[in-house]
């Protein structure tokens, strides 16, 4: 292995071990914030967004909506992990962009900027059902059905166009992990799928989307951010050690 190629394992190795540091504080307290605050205005935020969301969820389930109340007892968000994850991969990006350009680094760049535009749309949907943010809105007031379905689909049932715009970007990221599995057999145990398989033989948008709470869409496009992040956190990590 080249010096460069040393060097190169050496940052992404330290970085896993900084991971498995972070997990293992967050195993052993119920807050890591509480004895490390954050002192960025955005982290904090997420971390105070994350806890609404769980709270608003809990006191609206509707009991006679099997799909709400599994949603809420099994997609528990871990705000601390997502702000470890969003660390490593900015880590990562600069490891990528030190990097002399070859084939390995336009793949990752690539990648990366498929990542970033659907989680872009992923925050302007979020955006479209609380205009301002959760913490401009009173989640007690009203669960917001009928908004969250304007969100989504037109009165006539189909989608509307930034539904389309979701699938069709969900379904680009999906297909970046594909290709790369082409080049990198490194990959080749990577789930490529970051939605969810049974969907009740309905349509995938309907099934996660149409007739819940704006709150519960919310709460669920950030699962899927999440999803996204850690995907690319991993395949990020395994491109930059392949040789």
């Amino acid at each position: 292995m080249s010096p460069k190629g040393i060097l190169i394992t050496f940052a992404v190795v330290s970085l896993l071990l900084i991971g498995i540091m972070f997990l293992a504080v967050d195993g052993r307290n119920n807050s890591v914030l509480e004895k490390h605050p954050v002192t960025e205005t955005s982290k904090r935020s997420k971390v105070d967004e994350a806890t609404k969301q769980e709270d608003s969820l809990k006191r609206i389930i509707q009991k006679d909506d099997p799909k709400l109340e599994d949603f809420v007892i099994r997609k528990t968000i871990n705000p601390n992990e997502v702000l470890r994850t969003e660390a490593q991969i900015d880590s990562l990006k600069s490891i990528i962009k030190s990097q002399e350009s070859t084939d390995k680094k336009v793949n990752l760049e690539a990648f990366n900027s498929i990542s970033e535009v659907i989680i872009t749309h992923i925050k302007e949907l979020q955006e479209a059902l609380f205009p301002g943010g959760l913490a401009a809105h009173d989640l007690g007031e009203s669960p917001k059905i009928t908004e969250n379905n304007a969100v989504f689909f037109k009165e006539n049932g189909k989608y509307t166009e930034k539904s389309t715009q979701f699938i069709a970007k969900l379904t680009a990221f999906e297909n970046a992990i594909r290709g790369l599995q082409k080049n990198y057999p490194i990959l080749k145990n990577i789930k490529v799928e970051v939605r969810d398989a049974y969907t009740g033989n309905m349509d995938w948008l309907d099934y996660n989307f149409k007739d819940f709470p704006a709150v519960a869409s919310h709460s669920k496009l950030t699962q899927l951010e999440a999803a996204i992040r850690s995907k690319q956190e991993v395949i990020i990590k395994l491109i930059l050690t392949d040789e």
